[in-house]
């Protein structure tokens, strides 16, 4: 995705403005993983301490995530030498598991959907000693919040992994206003920035059929010369 100077390698950071390359990446990344490494001793532990007791309660982890925050999902459940007391809940469940027509998945609106939230939950038939971990960037979106709001009110603990400066600065999709964030116990903020994209950098279909195109950034909201790739598809 494409970012403007606010949040580009070089928003806040220092990186050298000169455009997009590995150091500038890597130079980026640094400091927002020095970030992370803070909340060691305050949300991380307290995290820690919350699986030590559901384990403890022989409840599994349950773990959510829509869109691509679905990848840090199947990094908790069902990874070979892995946690084993674990689950993953995706949005295709619905379809796997609840018989509804796979039109369903076509689109990217239903993880926008309130109504999905508490059927995903049913279908996962957690125990009451059941942890709940919830991952979104943005931590607005209608199935997000819907779920949260179920797993609290059926008493579950539950850790929210985002973006604090990405969900600060959006609106709720909710109905009710509210967040992910306000429902967790725990909060986790990957420092992520706004956008959700530190690199100036733009992928674009191309106007010839069967190629695409590679904009990098030279850091100051403007872009290079593209670059055009063959997909080698009619």
């Amino acid at each position: 995705s494409s970012t403007d100077g606010s949040t580009g390698a070089h928003a806040g950071t220092g990186t050298d403005p000169g455009g997009v390359s590995a150091q500038s990446y890597v130079h980026t990344l640094t400091p927002i993983m020095a970030a992370v490494t803070e909340q060691i001793d305050g949300p991380i532990q307290q995290a820690a301490e919350l699986f030590t007791e559901a384990l403890r309660k022989n409840g599994v982890i349950q773990a959510f995530g829509s869109g691509h925050s679905e990848a840090l999902a199947m990094e908790i459940a069902g990874r070979a030498g892995g946690l084993i007391a674990t689950n993953r809940i995706a949005l295709r469940d619905l379809v796997l598991l609840g018989g509804s027509p796979i039109e369903l998945l076509r689109g990217g609106e239903l993880e926008r959907d309130p109504s999905i939230a508490r059927k995903l939950y049913d279908l996962a038939e957690p125990d009451p000693a059941d942890l709940f971990v919830i991952a979104s960037n943005s931590g607005v979106n209608g199935s997000i919040v819907e779920f949260a709001t179920v797993v609290k009110q059926k008493g579950h603990p539950l850790i929210a992994i985002t973006t604090l400066q990405h969900t600060g600065g959006m609106d709720s999709r909710h109905p009710s206003g509210k967040k992910l964030i306000d429902f967790a116990d725990v909060v986790l903020d990957n420092h992520a920035p706004y956008g959700d994209s530190v690199l100036d950098l733009a992928v674009a279909n191309n106007d010839s059929p069967g190629t695409f195109s590679i904009l990098l950034g030279n850091g100051d909201g403007s872009f290079q010369t593209p670059v055009v790739f063959d997909t080698y598809y009619p």
